[in-house]
């Protein structure tokens, strides 16, 4: 449209410049630009060529959008082609996409060199540089744009305040296109920097955790940062769970999820890592049915005086609602919790419509632990545990203080039949295992990437 507005302009200007001349004046098509051909002065054959001109700017401008959809064409072949080329310098090669978010997306890569010929993983692929300005350098240009929009409010209205005030407007709409997406930058060792370097970087810590995502390595070309980590078969538990009836597991099964969980925490815990954002969609089952957590765009190495809320509304813990600053010890603890009521219950204890409503519950409303049917209307009912009840309000206390501590949480009744040592070595027995997916992934139709 805005090419059109241009072509529209510019060939109104060229009748009105041509229309009291004798004689032929040629303007030259040059891509979209209008051939006119003659102009005479007559009012008659004005008009006719008024009429001429305007057919020929509505077919340039269809032409026009054909060679658009073709240079879009060409791009996106030539960025896939460049995409390819990058993953294979690198040692790998693309098998197909894996999904896609926010902030970039994730593709399945097969490493090509000998001794890795089978290996196969999942290459998180984020953009180093987005939008032009900082969260801070947003905010300070915003503020000194009100500021100037306030002095010339005050003018006396005219011709001037008016140029003003519309240069304010552009200016204005300039910042906003330079300024970040949200969750683009975050705080991360008391500096902003992009979510994919805070992510890269947390990942070096934890490394040898047994239930976090393994990074293999890293590579950067141009304004793009690779990320290679473990292919993940089994899907997340957020899926697996809606897949069960009422979108629930047995407390049994739920307290299998949360063992590996606490001994994933526990070893975050000793690396300093927070990881903010602890939610089903967030924990992977490998193909043996064990955890792996992941996604640590938002995880932080420091422990006092936070000040980024962030997560996901349902697991964000009251003092980050109501205090100017807190501190990350009992964050994932309390999202624990609330992660264990959804297993058990299908729903999360302060559901809503919006995330405005869930902060409400969070902040006002009792828990509540109703009684269990399964199998419809007819089916039976039971009643949580009393161990399992205990366990879910001490992790959610409103109090960050009164929240249990991970020796805690692991030595509560709810746990008792649970050996950590077995838990730690991998040796529990998952309730779930997904199926074999050996030749899955090789074998799936492949969309253009």
């Amino acid at each position: 449209m805005f090419l059109q507005r241009i072509i529209k302009h510019n060939c109104k200007r060229t009748i009105y410049n041509v229309k009291n001349k004798n004689g032929n004046t040629h303007i030259k098509n040059n891509n979209n630009k209008i051939n006119v051909i003659t102009a005479v002065n007559n009012n008659n054959n004005n008009f006719t060529e008024i009429k001429s001109i305007k057919r020929m700017f509505y077919s340039t401008s269809t032409s026009t959008g054909d060679d658009w959809s073709r240079q879009n064409s060409i791009s996106a072949d030539f960025k896939r082609t460049k995409f390819r080329e990058t993953i294979k310098r690198n040692g790998y090669e693309v098998i197909r996409p894996l999904g896609y978010g926010a902030f970039g997306h994730v593709t399945l890569c097969k490493g090509i060199a000998e001794e890795d010929a089978d290996g196969y993983y999942a290459i998180k692929t984020q953009r180093l540089k987005g939008s032009e300005l900082t969260p801070d350098q947003a905010a300070k240009e915003k503020s000194q744009q009100e500021a100037i929009r306030d002095h010339v409010s005050n003018l006396s209205d005219g011709i001037v305040k008016t140029h003003l005030l519309k240069a304010l407007t552009e200016i204005t709409d300039i910042i906003i296109n330079a300024s970040p997406k949200e969750g683009e930058f975050r705080l991360y060792n008391g500096r902003q920097v992009r979510r994919a370097v805070a992510e890269t970087e947390i990942l070096e810590y934890v490394k040898e955790c047994p239930f976090v995502i393994t990074k293999h390595s890293e590579f950067i070309d141009g304004q793009e940062i690779f990320l290679v980590t473990d292919l993940i078969e089994g899907g997340s538990l957020e899926r697996y769970l809606n897949t069960r009836d009422r979108s629930a597991v047995t407390e049994e099964e739920a307290k299998f999820y949360a063992a590996e969980l606490v001994v994933a925490m526990s070893c975050l815990s000793e690396k300093n890592v927070t990881h903010r954002d602890i939610k089903p969609s967030n924990i992977m089952l490998d193909r043996e049915g064990h955890i792996k957590v992941m996604d640590f765009g938002l995880a932080t190495t420091r422990r006092e005086d936070l000040v980024l809320v962030c997560g996901t509304p349902e697991y964000i813990p009251p003092e980050v609602l109501l205090s100017k600053s807190w501190n990350a010890h009992t964050l994932d603890r309390y999202a624990l919790g609330i992660l264990i009521y959804r297993m058990i219950y299908g729903v999360t204890p302060y559901e809503g419509e919006n995330a405005k409503s869930v902060f409400f519950n969070i902040l006002t409303s009792k828990i509540e632990f109703p009684t269990l049917h399964s199998g419809g209307g007819g089916g039976s009912s039971r009643e949580i545990s009393e161990e399992a009840k205990s366990l879910i309000l001490n992790l959610i206390d409103h109090k960050p203080e009164n929240r249990l501590t991970l020796d805690e949480i692991k030595n509560h009744k709810w746990f008792e039949n649970i050996n950590w040592e077995d838990v730690n070595k991998r040796k529990l027995e998952p309730p779930y295992k997904p199926e074999s997916l050996e030749d899955g992934y090789a074998s799936r139709p492949i969309p253009l990437l």
